[in-house]
């Protein structure tokens, strides 16, 4: 399923409830940051769904988009910054991309976009 499941969401509006949850899922363990590490995480199969900064470089993108292509994993454009993200996760380098890698987590996230799995699961058909 090769798509931005937020792509006529307002993402900036519910800002908060997503960096929530995504914070919630690396406490506990369930959230990859870091481009090179989402990309093995999607070509591993483990991306429930992906989450994709504002302002990523064209390299980065083109190899992200290009594992997504082959995966079940949607994903989401954020209105954030790479530095925004690595503010908020602690990071002193630039956070491009995170993976959630829990289905309950994933779900926190789609309920804060007004999305079910019902959406989810009618677009992979």
């Amino acid at each position: 399923m090769y798509r931005n499941i937020a792509e006529n969401k307002d993402t900036a509006a519910v800002r908060e409830k997503l960096l929530g949850a995504m914070g919630l899922a690396k406490r506990a363990g369930k959230l990859v940051t870091g481009a090179q590490m989402c990309e093995e995480t999607i070509r591993a199969g483990n991306a429930i769904v992906t989450l994709l900064c504002s302002d990523m470089s064209e390299n980065s993108l083109k190899k992200l988009h290009a594992a997504l292509r082959n995966s079940d994993s949607p994903y989401i454009e954020l209105c954030d910054t790479k530095e925004e993200l690595a503010k908020r996760f602690g990071k002193k380098s630039f956070v491009v991309a995170c993976c959630v890698t829990d289905v309950g987590f994933a779900k926190i996230i789609y309920k804060a976009l007004g999305i079910t799995e019902e959406d989810i699961l009618h677009e992979s058909k």
